[in-house]
């Protein structure tokens, strides 16, 4: 018994918290050919926080997705999703944002008075935090591909951040609810196990 204990313990602390990082500004561009102007732009991203890494070098916390995959929505277009998407954030400069094959998306503490991306590690909630008056990297967002055709933002403007996380069980809560079970087995079989 001791052993099934110490088994579920370890498994519930492998499990990290769900969290869904959303950037929201204001977009110019193009998608498939189609143009929309100041519309509402929303990048959605969500992931666990146990699969965050950390390059010590860069003093940058990333979380790649599984399968790449994050989605977007542009009022009166409709929503579509990226690949190959990520989420970073460089303490060492401030700044969080989101990317591709490079960084399409970066919010600075710098610009929206605030000191949360120098100590901010992608593993909690955090914001909404921003705005950002104008997205510095527009200009890598040029004929990316998405489900929807390719997509070129021309400017991204009052650009939010923000972090939510689902609530995961306690560590605590999935070992012991694990030996109730294996406890609650082990009477059913006594009471219920044939007379000798």
């Amino acid at each position: 018994m001791r052993y099934v204990f110490i088994a579920l313990t370890a498994l519930s602390c492998a499990f990290g918290d769900p969290i869904t990082y959303t950037f929201t500004g204001n977009a110019d561009g193009t998608i498939d050919g189609t143009n929309f102007t100041d519309a509402k732009l929303t990048v959605t991203a969500s992931g666990d926080t146990s699969d965050v890494t950390f390059n010590a070098p860069n003093q940058t916390y990333f979380l790649n997705f599984s399968g790449g995959m994050a989605d977007f929505t542009i009022n009166g277009i409709g929503g579509g999703t990226f690949t190959d998407a990520y989420v970073f954030d460089n303490q060492e400069f401030g700044v969080a944002g989101f990317g591709l094959t490079s960084d399409i998306i970066q919010t600075h503490d710098s610009s929206i008075g605030s000191t949360s991306f120098a100590s901010y590690n992608l593993k909690s909630a955090i914001g909404p935090l921003g705005p950002e008056s104008s997205d510095p990297s527009t200009g890598d967002w040029v004929g990316l591909a998405t489900s929807l055709g390719s997509l070129t933002v021309t400017s991204y403007d009052n650009v939010v951040f923000q972090a939510t996380t689902a609530g995961a069980p306690e560590p605590v809560s999935v070992p012991i609810l694990g030996v109730a079970i294996i406890g609650m087995t082990i009477i059913a079989r006594r009471r219920i196990a044939p007379a000798k």
